[in-house]
């Protein structure tokens, strides 16, 4: 049977392709209307995922859950938002999510997809994008948008970013592959949280950076927050 609204939804879309390509566009129709029809449900890897990120080390060493204990930082357009927002002026979220991140200059008519966010080291970057995984991942069921957690630091040339995104997520849910994948990233219900540019190996960054502007290139509505010093 025929989805009528969501066919229209993918024909809308390959309008748009060719408005924006000034006659030309892929032929997108199949490929979004198939990923409206994506029935499959990634439990399995959130609940691993949420055990292998919600942990946190306290001074000392021990290990403790972090929602039980992560004090959530300011984020803000410029570097001293957190000491200082009665007199720094600008943009900044005290309890930001995804969905906060994503919004944040929707007053000014711009989505928010991409973004970076930078800090020194031990500012709690990574604790950060733990937390906003667990916030994502919580929300799930809900919201049908699946976070992935990537950590950089495994990357290599030999990687693209497909083939990474679709082994982190298999390794822990083996319905995940890269056809899903696909048809989940056109339709934009996949976040994913890149943690550690800096961590990946200087010879390296040239092939990471190539891969994910071809990446967003490919998939312009998936949300993704990378962290950096």
């Amino acid at each position: 049977e025929v989805n009528k609204l969501l066919l229209c939804t993918a024909i809308a879309q390959q309008l748009k392709k060719i408005i924006d390509g000034k006659g030309e566009g892929a032929d997108v129709i199949a490929d979004i209307y198939l990923s409206g029809n994506i029935k499959a449900d990634f439990t399995e890897y959130i609940e691993k995922a949420v055990k292998r990120y919600n942990v946190m080390k306290l001074i000392g060493g021990d290990e403790v859950p972090l929602e039980d204990f992560f004090v959530s930082n300011t984020i803000g357009e410029k570097e001293r938002v957190f000491a200082d927002k009665k007199r720094i002026k600008c943009a900044y979220l005290d309890e930001p999510s995804l969905y906060s991140i994503r919004t944040m200059y929707a007053k000014r008519g711009y989505d928010n997809l991409k973004t970076v966010l930078i800090g020194s080291g031990g500012c709690g970057k990574s604790l950060m994008l733990q937390h906003l995984f667990l916030q994502a991942a919580e929300a799930y069921k809900k919201t049908g948008i699946l976070p992935v957690f990537l950590e950089l630091r495994y990357f290599t040339q030999a990687d693209d970013l497909m083939s990474f995104i679709v082994k982190t997520v298999s390794d822990k849910d083996h319905g995940f592959n890269a056809e899903v994948a696909h048809k989940l990233f056109l339709s934009g219900r996949c976040q994913l949280l890149l943690d550690g540019f800096d961590e990946i190996d200087p010879s390296d960054i040239d092939s990471f950076l190539v891969k994910l502007e071809q990446f967003t290139d490919s998939y312009g509505k998936v949300q993704i927050v990378i962290s950096s010093r």
